[in-house]
């Protein structure tokens, strides 16, 4: 299945709901395989970010790091081209009433490639 970044930064936090949930037991396998080749793109998403900062940004005390307002415009292009990156990867289907609980829609609509 062809996604990008952005799209799979953008389940992590229903993933991770998800993960956390009792479920059938082929429903949680499924799901654990996905999160299992999803983690290691969100990872390196995260370092290439810290790439970016560490390059448009600018330490002030205690750890914290602000993109100057003269940076802002190339780290913004930047950070879009990654988000936009494409990602080749295998996906197994979870059928949609296999999972219980309560969900907005629009937390499903951030898997809706992974749902039939």
């Amino acid at each position: 299945m062809e996604l990008t970044t952005g799209q799979l930064l953008n389940a992590k936090d229903i993933l991770t709901r998800l993960g956390n949930q009792k479920m059938k037991a082929v429903t949680a396998y499924r799901l654990q395989k996905n999160i299992t080749k999803i983690q290691p793109v969100l990872l390196d998403f995260e370092k290439a970010l810290n790439g970016l900062i560490a390059e448009y940004g600018v330490k002030e005390g205690n750890d914290v790091t602000t993109i100057p307002d003269d940076n802002k415009e190339a780290y913004i292009k930047e950070l879009n081209e990654l988000l936009a990156e494409p990602v080749s990867i295998e996906i197994t289907q979870i059928n949609a009433e296999d999972i219980d609980g309560d969900f907005a829609p629009f937390e499903f609509m951030t898997i809706e490639w992974m749902l039939i």
